[in-house]
Formats: structure tokens, C-alpha cells, sequence
């Protein structure tokens, strides 16, 4: 059974260096503010994987890639770096991308798709 929530997310991550001057001594030094800020998630949780979404249509995506059994081939010859050409479905495990833990997968997808639809 899958696991639907809707998650709170804190940082201060947000980090903003400003470069100051002692108008008395002529010293330069640095100051450090650090911003807090909050952001929601929906989180899905199923077969032991946790799946953060920020929206309906981050969803949608992920339910169109999982209702496909065969998908086409992930190397891509015309980016320099490897993390230049990997998409966000190429990180995911191996356990869930196959057989009956990929049908689990996509209706709890389904599923959350629905209720978050249902409260925005």
C-alpha cells in the first residue's frame, strides 16, 4: 500500500555573501545572511522508494513514462559530460522500473495524481 502525503520542506540553503568596507580602518570583509525559506512537496511513498513531486504535471510525466513497458535507449552521444544527458527517470532504481513493482508504481502515481488534483 502506498503512502500519499503532502511534506513541508525547510532550508537555509540560501546563502548570500556581501562584500563590506570599514569606512573607518578601510578593512574589507565579508558578510554572510543566510535566507530561510519553505517549499511544499508531495511525497509518494511505495515498493521502498520515496518519489517528491512539486506538482500535478511533475506527475503526469512520470505516470506517461511509467505506463510504458519498453523505453528507447538512454545514451546520448551529443553532450559532453555524462550528467549532461541523463534524464530524472535514468536515476531511478532498477527494482522499480520493471515488472509487477512498475504497476504498483504507477497506480499509486495515479492515485496521488487524483488527490492532489482533488485539493488544488
Amino acid at each position: 500500500m502506498a503512502k500519499i502525503f503532502r511534506k513541508l520542506i525547510k532550508s537555509n540553503k540560501h546563502v548570500m555573501t556581501v562584500p563590506q568596507i570599514d569606512m573607518k580602518t578601510g578593512r574589507k570583509s565579508r558578510r554572510v545572511y543566510t535566507r530561510p525559506y519553505s517549499y511544499e512537496v508531495w511525497v509518494v511513498q511505495v515498493c521502498g522508494f520515496d518519489f517528491h513531486f512539486s506538482g500535478v504535471d511533475e506527475i503526469s510525466e512520470y505516470i506517461d513514462w511509467f505506463s510504458k513497458k519498453v523505453h528507447h535507449s538512454t545514451r546520448c552521444s551529443n553532450f559532453g559530460d555524462h550528467w549532461e544527458g541523463q534524464t530524472k527517470f535514468t536515476k531511478l532504481p532498477g527494482f522499480i522500473k520493471s515488472g509487477n513493482r512498475r504497476e504498483r508504481v504507477l497506480k499509486a502515481l495515479q492515485s496521488a495524481k487524483q488527490k492532489l488534483e482533488k485539493e488544488t
